[in-house]
């Protein structure tokens, strides 16, 4: 899926993960630089020297990196730990210097506690604007995802077969 969706996505492209044995299976697949510990590629390469779609750790590359120049597409293996996380994640490309008039974000989900997180994260969001005034990222954006509480399978509880 990450393979097509780069493919598509083009040269403004970020595939962002936070597990490394996928990143560099990955990057061997498609072609693109990881960009992982202190922001660097296999070749030692600088993540903002680069140009074109890439690979990129969250931990290692969720703050303090101008991405907003060359980037405007986000893909999140996996989303970002928390409200701050992601702020911090999402700032990198959506922030003052971009050019292109929409930053996407899409977050791939592979199960309800990933969703169940994604909702923890805006409700501590929601708590940071109230008591510091700083809007958040994932309060503003549009999201395409099911309400809180209102989806397939919220609430299901396992239970024993005989």
């Amino acid at each position: 899926y990450c393979a097509t969706w780069a493919k598509a996505a083009g040269d403004r492209a970020i595939i962002w993960t936070e597990h490394v044995a996928f990143a560099e299976r990955l990057s061997e697949k498609t072609g693109l630089p990881y960009f992982g510990q202190d922001g660097l590629d296999a070749a030692g390469r600088y993540i903002e020297d680069h140009k074109g779609a890439m690979i990129a750790g969250i931990e290692s590359n969720s703050k303090g990196r101008n991405l907003q120049y060359l980037w405007d597409k986000n893909l999140f293996t996996v989303g970002p730990k928390g409200a701050k996380g992601w702020e911090q994640t999402m700032g990198r490309t959506h922030r003052l210097g971009q050019t292109s008039d929409t930053v996407t974000v899409d977050v791939m989900m592979g199960c309800l506690e990933e969703l169940d997180a994604f909702h923890r994260a805006k409700r501590k969001a929601q708590v940071i604007l109230a008591t510091t005034g700083q809007y958040q990222r994932i309060l503003y954006a549009d999201t395409n995802v099911p309400d809180e509480g209102n989806y397939p399978g919220h609430g299901w509880q396992w239970r024993r077969t005989t």
